[in-house]
């Protein structure tokens, strides 16, 4: 239900109880003076329900609220002296209203009790009979009635404002994820394509057949980018490690570095972690090939109860100054993120001239055991 229909819903309801007191202080009253008089006091009554009626009287404040309730509490008590008689709906508006004024106070049922009985103690000096009782039974049911249907188009808003919000989150979810998987997937396959061709132009003319060995590998290079850019659009895709392990090592010796690989990927490794250690493989490598000047590349795996690790170290570390804030850079930040949603860390440290960044996370998602230092794990000591 859209929250206008749920507004106009209640506006219909209140127009019909407000033409309903019109009538009865028109059938009961013979003074034409005093008649315009309650009439006009029914319209005061009728716009100030349709107020307090609408979700943004919730937000107005305190003050305001009791000099409008104390208002209406004036009007609707007006038309005995006016009239000789009261209006039913009008004291059911007023009852409502303090209902929905202030809701979830204990004060609200004590004053909405104190108004019926008000009505019930004036109503003999204006009727016989059942007249009384029918006077007080419609204030009661009024009063019960605007409160309900306000509450109801509270929720309605409240329901409409909850899904706005949860666009809103998934919109911006989508966007992170689009920027993440556009800087981790793409940064790697345009910086080895860039190495690749610089490779390439040294070569031609002096070695044609390596040459055109690195075009072919560019070639690869290229629609492997193809294949991220549509995995971007389309969502996360599986990615082999042990593919991504050939392709960065054929990569690293194209750019003159020594690499070693220790350990073997587990074979029962989940394809979602699988794909986030491939993710790392590639980030570790792009900032490698951008930001340092290393000769040799160490990529070593390890895993024990449960958990599977992952180290990889270059000989191209920076040592900052004692002084320097510790910085996280955007690739270590959508590395955390990615990592988090399958229970995993990651730490980045410097020792000497090798930089490590170390990977650790439950060998599937969901069997997460508590993460392990690295005293307690012999991989760690190995490396």
């Amino acid at each position: 239900m859209p929250p206008r229909f749920a507004y106009a819903l209640v506006a219909a309801v209140t127009v019909g109880l407000t033409v309903i007191g019109a009538v009865n202080l028109a059938t009961r009253t013979h003074d034409r003076a005093g008649l315009t008089a309650a009439l006009l006091i029914v319209l005061c009554c009728f716009a100030i329900q349709l107020y307090n009626c609408h979700p943004r009287a919730r937000r107005a404040p305190r003050r305001n609220t009791a000099w409008l309730l104390g208002f209406q509490a004036v009007l609707t008590f007006l038309t005995l002296p006016l009239t000789g008689v009261l209006s039913g709906n009008l004291s059911g508006f007023l009852g409502g209203a303090i209902l929905i004024a202030l809701r979830g106070a204990p004060l609200a049922w004590a004053l909405y009790a104190l108004v019926n009985v008000t009505v019930l103690a004036l109503s003999p000096h204006q009727h016989q009979g059942l007249a009384p009782l029918y006077l007080e039974l419609s204030s009661l049911a009024v009063g019960v009635l605007t409160y309900g249907l306000s509450a109801l188009c509270d929720l309605v808003h409240r329901q409409h404002e909850a899904r706005r919000r949860a666009t809103q989150i998934a919109v911006s979810s989508e966007r992170l994820r689009f920027t993440r998987d556009l800087h981790d997937l793409l940064g790697y396959s345009l910086s080895a394509i860039t190495l690749k061709i610089e490779v390439i132009q040294r070569l031609v003319g002096t070695d044609d057949g390596r040459a055109h060995a690195e075009l072919r590998d560019t070639l690869a290079l290229a629609r492997q980018a193809l294949a991220d850019v549509r995995a971007v659009a389309t969502g996360p895709q599986a990615m082999s490690l042990e593919r991504e392990l050939q392709v960065v090592r054929g990569t690293l010796e194209t750019a003159g570095l020594h690499v070693e690989i220790e350990g073997h990927p587990p074979q029962t490794l989940d394809e979602q972690v699988g794909t986030s250690l491939s993710i790392v493989l590639r980030e570790a490598v792009t900032n490698l090939l951008r930001h340092s000047k290393a000769t040799r590349c160490t990529v070593i795996f390890g895993e024990r109860a449960g958990r599977v690790h992952l180290w990889v170290a270059n000989n191209g570390a920076r040592t900052p100054p004692p002084d320097a804030p510790e910085r996280r850079g955007i690739g270590l930040r959508n590395l955390a993120a990615r990592l988090a949603l399958s229970g995993g860390t990651v730490t980045a440290t410097v020792r000497g001239e090798w930089y490590w960044l170390h990977v650790e996370c439950p060998m599937r998602p969901g069997s997460d055991q508590g993460p392990r230092s690295p005293a307690e794990n012999p991989c760690r000591a190995a490396a």
